[in-house]
């Protein structure tokens, strides 16, 4: 009886040193990952599957070390689970080989299946000083960024194994040293991720993460010298949306300001590609009808599309109805708003920065940036796993 009894104690003390080590390997992992993520470009180009690696070291130690599910958590996220299935679903059915598989989900729901894991978190894990590693460590590639972005015009980046071309990215070649202002010899801000675009939304997380408000103001500044328009409108609207209630006249004046300066853009410096993003919306739309319920697989359109035959809607929306039908694009809404809809009430920022994205969302692919795709949507679930739990 008495050796049975040491034998239970020593597989207790087994499984209490292993999740001791997984707990340890989680916060190491997810921390590091945090700390790459805004030199994710660079990283790309030197290990294609770094950030991915670590996701996946970080998501398996999380669940052995830290996961809690129970009837609880699975009602609160029934929205995502059944979207997330649903995508699935739609991969298998459409199933051509492991690797289109694997893309086509990644930029079709990476975003929300990171969500929904690390709201399975318990509370007992301090995710705010990751977050702010992270943050230092957004301060510390802007810095670096910027000082090859004014004195080389980004030429150091061909040293540091980017691609020596203006282009936009291209499936299996190094990233490009920078996107060029249309019909200009100007490189748009980009930092050390894959688009002007992703910058500015990475910017607009910052400004979230931030608790100065110079800090907070410093953000928006920086997002102009990417040119991204739809990053800046997201701005605009996250800013709106927090002093609806008690706007002040320079706060009117600096909504007005900007808005004219992205008109003028716009008209002056950008008026092929505002066409070229109109063009490839509308073409687009009739497609949706020749698969309407379940729609084309997950590789059909979008950034996932480049595996095969390109074909980029310019929407994140059009994408979700080209690639899963009229029934994925009910179940993708009704999983985002319930999003917002569980930070509403109690902590209305989160509910903000995910209505924001509509912006970027109608004209964009914006989720396909791991930036925002992993730090932006697991903070949010630790988020609303803290929510949940208070």
């Amino acid at each position: 009886m008495a050796t049975r009894a040491i034998n239970i104690l020593q597989k207790l003390n087994k499984i209490a040193r292993s999740m001791k080590l997984a707990k340890f390997t989680f916060e190491k992992s997810f921390n590091f990952l945090l700390i790459l993520l805004p030199f994710s470009a660079l990283i790309s180009n030197l290990s294609p599957f770094m950030i991915e690696a670590l996701l996946m070291l970080a998501v398996i130690s999380g669940f052995l070390g830290y996961t809690s599910i129970n009837t609880k958590f699975l009602k609160e996220n029934k929205f995502q689970i059944i979207y997330l299935l649903f995508v699935l679903f739609v991969g298998v059915f459409n199933f051509s080989s492991i690797k289109n598989l694997i893309y086509g989900f990644k930029y079709e729901a990476l975003y929300l299946a990171v969500f929904v894991f690390f709201n399975s978190i318990s509370k007992e894990f301090d995710y705010k000083k990751s977050f702010y590693l992270f943050f230092k460590s957004s301060i510390l590639a802007f810095s670096i960024s910027f000082f090859i972005w004014v004195f080389s015009n980004n030429n150091l980046l061909v040293d540091l194994g980017y691609r020596n071309d203006w282009s936009t990215f291209f499936t299996g070649q190094k990233q490009a040293i920078c996107q060029k202002l249309q019909g200009r010899n100007l490189c748009r801000f980009q930092g050390f991720l894959s688009s002007p675009n992703h910058y500015g939304l990475h910017l607009l997380f910052l400004n979230l993460l931030a608790k100065r408000n110079v800090l907070k103001f410093s953000t928006f500044l920086i997002s102009f010298i990417t040119f991204s328009r739809s990053s800046i409108l997201g701005f605009l609207t996250f800013f709106t949306l927090k002093v609806k209630n008690n706007l002040k006249s320079w706060q009117i004046v600096s909504v007005l300001i900007s808005f004219a300066l992205i008109i003028i853009y716009s008209l002056k410096f950008a008026n092929l590609s505002s066409i070229e993003h109109i063009q490839k919306f509308v073409t687009n739309i009739p497609i949706i009808l020749n698969n309407f319920w379940i729609g084309h697989g997950l590789n059909f359109s979008g950034p996932a599309s480049r595996l095969q035959e390109i074909l980029i809607p310019e929407s994140h929306f059009l994408q979700v109805l080209l690639n899963t039908g009229v029934i994925g694009f009910v179940m993708f809404s009704a999983s985002y708003f319930n999003l917002i809809h569980r930070f509403w009430t109690l902590k209305k920022d989160n509910a903000y920065i995910l209505i924001a994205l509509f912006v970027p969302m109608l004209f964009l692919h914006p989720l396909e940036d791991s930036t925002l795709s992993i730090a932006l949507f697991s903070y949010l679930g630790f988020e609303a796993a803290k929510l949940s739990k208070s």
